[in-house]
């Protein structure tokens, strides 16, 4: 199945050299969940602070589907995506 990886800031060098600043698609096992992508990619677990998986906040044990998107944001953005995300909340209340 594939997935499309968007790598952010420290994370990028661990995505491929084709990748279009960060991004790109990634053949994967059927079900795999995103611990097993970030395996996969050589990421060490604890340089991904938040995973967003179809636009939405998600653990590492999610389980992945074809097509979908998978953004992961390394410590020192993550607050900023915490903010911009309540922040977007509030817009839809």
């Amino acid at each position: 199945m594939q997935v499309t990886i968007k790598l952010h800031a420290s994370l990028r060098p661990y995505g491929r050299s084709d990748s279009n600043h960060g991004l790109f698609t990634l053949e994967t096992a059927e079900k795999a969940t995103v611990r097993e992508v970030i395996r996969e990619l050589g990421i060490p677990p604890e340089k991904v602070r938040m995973i967003l998986l179809n636009g939405r906040g998600v653990d590492s044990e999610s389980i992945l589907s074809n097509g979908d998107r998978v953004a992961l944001f390394p410590p020192e953005m993550a607050f900023n995506m915490y903010v911009a995300i309540s922040f977007r909340r509030d817009l839809k209340s």
